[in-house]
């Protein structure tokens, strides 16, 4: 911790590179109805397609914004040495949005394999 509610970065320069472009990679999909969105906007209302309408048009725009709002913050203050508490909360909102996507391109699932022995 750097001081109160500041909170130190230490990071490698590629690293800080990925948090820069990766965020805006993102925000770039949002609201345009790509599949690997799934999990950021996961339904409501399974099965009842009139309710889960009414919740996409109550709550749709305000997840996009959330969700947009944490992608700007991480990626415009990936180069500081130090974040606010507001600052590193939505880096850690937006690292969990990547990685969510990022699962679902790579079909990456919470089921476990059991790995066999064949010799």
């Amino acid at each position: 911790m750097a001081g109160t509610d500041r909170y130190r970065v230490n990071l490698g320069t590629a690293e800080r590179q990925v948090l820069s472009s990766l965020p805006l990679q993102l925000a770039e999909l949002l609201g345009t109805g790509d599949p690997s969105l799934v999990r950021l906007f996961p339904p409501a209302y399974v099965g009842e397609d009139s309710l889960q309408e009414e919740y996409e048009e109550l709550m749709g725009t305000q997840l996009e914004k959330h969700h947009r709002s944490c992608l700007e913050s991480l990626a415009e203050s990936a180069t500081a040495a130090e974040l606010t508490k507001d600052q590193l909360e939505k880096w850690l909102a937006a690292i969990n949005d990547i990685r969510l996507v990022l699962g679902t391109r790579l079909n990456v699932s919470e089921e476990i394999e059991e790995v066999s022995d064949t010799n």
